[in-house]
């Protein structure tokens, strides 16, 4: 609905008169929504005009050394990236990032929100027929990385926290080079 709203408002006053538009009283409806909606509004613009949004402390967004301190990149999936995490007390703990920096699921159209669900049950079912955990739990935090991302986190009856909410980082088991590529190789294989 607010998209379509705003395609109106954009297609009768034009993209450079939208700051404009946000302050006229004829437009409380948008007004009330505050920050969110104008993260909204920059957001759907930015992508009307195809830009990507980026930030420059975001380890997904990023990659190279921010994402190395956390993660491996997997692969690209259609709206979102596959990351291995490093921390692999749980065997095939993966995180499946949005490709845009975003912060909540609320920021992205219907449409995209169910291409990235899709992208995760995609990841969920490699994770499954790759590593057979007895259940695979979903955390969608961010309240220090506002990046829109779910964890896939993998458990096994009898060991390490079944039964319970995961740790975030439990800081217990790093694997060498060669390990991470055999388990990336592993998850590619059934993708």
């Amino acid at each position: 609905m607010f998209g379509y709203i705003l395609k109106k408002i954009i297609n009768k006053f034009g993209r450079e008169n939208l700051c404009k538009i946000l302050t006229l009283p004829f437009a409380p409806h948008i007004a009330l929504r505050g920050a969110i909606c104008y993260f909204n509004i920059i957001y759907f613009v930015k992508k009307q005009e195809g830009t990507v949004m980026k930030d420059e402390n975001c380890g997904y967004c990023q990659g190279g050394e921010l994402l190395a301190k956390f993660g491996i990149k997997i692969c690209d999936l259609d709206v979102s990236q596959l990351i291995l995490f490093k921390e692999q007390s749980k065997p095939g703990r993966c995180i499946v990032a949005y490709k845009d920096h975003v912060s909540e699921i609320v920021n992205i159209s219907e449409e995209e929100r169910n291409r990235f669900f899709a992208d995760v049950t995609r990841a969920a079912k490699a994770i499954h027929a790759a590593f057979a955990p007895d259940k695979l739990n979903y955390g969608a935090y961010g309240d220090t990385g506002c990046h829109l991302h779910m964890h896939l986190v993998p458990k096994y009856r009898g060991q390490d926290e079944w039964g319970g909410v995961f740790q975030m980082n439990p800081d217990k088991k790093y694997l060498s080079e060669s390990e991470y590529e055999e388990m990336i190789e592993k998850i590619k294989k059934v993708l």
